[in-house]
């Protein structure tokens, strides 16, 4: 089997130009081992075994590409925890956040963070994901904003015969249950 070489690449023409961070190139064998903990050399490896299971089919919403899925889920099985991951991949950082805007990634536990919407179905397939939002933005504030809530508003039969279960920080609907 030959190793590849793997570079995180735009996603598209229409990419808002960010340059995307080459964990390959940036980290050294050590670092690289640390964070992940596999070399790079398995690590390519693994992306030639896997990469056809889960690219994704379309452009739209600038998927994420196999590279960056293999080493997200590296990390998190290396770290245990999303917070890290996330800092990692986004840039944002405990030590990181100073600024004007640091307070608004400040969640109500007292640490900065992003706060993500993931929507999974029966299967627990993630359907939706939307990870924007600074970490003091409430739950339903993110909801009320995204385009699955848009879509359910403006097409009842979205869903079928399904609904959304959700906790009580969010509003009871035709298309959403809470707890009582």
């Amino acid at each position: 089997m030959d190793v590849i070489d793997v570079h995180v690449y735009p996603s598209s023409d229409e990419d808002d130009g960010e340059i995307k961070q080459d964990n390959f190139v940036v980290w050294d064998e050590h670092e690289f081992y640390q964070r992940f903990r596999i070399s790079k050399r398995l690590a390519n490896i693994v992306l030639e075994l896997v990469q056809n299971d889960i690219v994704t089919r379309t452009r739209w919403n600038h998927a994420v590409q196999p590279v960056t899925a293999l080493l997200l889920t590296l990390r998190f099985l290396a770290s245990g925890s999303m917070l890290i991951v996330a800092g990692d991949f986004v840039g944002v950082h405990k030590l990181s956040v100073r600024g004007e805007q640091a307070e608004m990634y400040r969640n109500r536990k007292g640490f900065f963070s992003y706060n993500v919407q993931a929507i999974c179905d029966a299967r627990l397939k993630i359907r939706d994901v939307v990870a924007r939002w600074p970490g003091s933005v409430h739950d339903a504030t993110i909801f009320s904003q995204s385009a699955i809530k848009n879509r359910l508003q403006n097409n009842p039969g979205a869903l079928a015969d399904s609904v959304l279960v959700a906790d009580s920080g969010y509003a009871n609907t035709n298309y959403c249950i809470t707890k009582l």
